[in-house]
């Protein structure tokens, strides 16, 4: 017999739409200070994610904060690497989202 699967707000992860991953990358650029200051990496995350969660309203256990804003970093250096690579220049960003994403790592990388 299965058992069926619990369906708590626990559980659930953050859906991340465009407005929820800019105020992400906003909130990491306006604590970024704190991320250089920390001793260690996770010291930042553990600092970050309840109060990225607070600001949203989200009151969940699930969704790594972390994991979102490092694939969102990366994605956007990929991007940017790949650009370079064809054109020999890096076009400035259009959306606000790449551009604090930009911010964040030109600060913190």
């Amino acid at each position: 017999m299965k058992r069926k699967r619990r369906e708590s707000k626990e559980s659930e992860s953050i859906i991340y739409t465009p407005e929820l991953k800019l105020k992400l990358i906003r909130l990491c650029v306006c604590e970024s200070d704190r991320y250089l200051a920390a001793t260690s990496e996770s010291e930042f995350w553990q600092y970050l994610t309840p109060l990225f969660k607070q600001s949203i309203g989200y009151h969940g256990g699930g969704g790594d904060v972390r994991r979102k804003a490092i694939s969102m970093i990366m994605e956007r250096k990929g991007v940017l690497e790949t650009r370079k690579k064809l054109s020999g220049v890096v076009e400035s960003a259009s959306t606000d989202l790449d551009q604090a994403v930009d911010g964040y790592v030109d600060r913190n990388y």
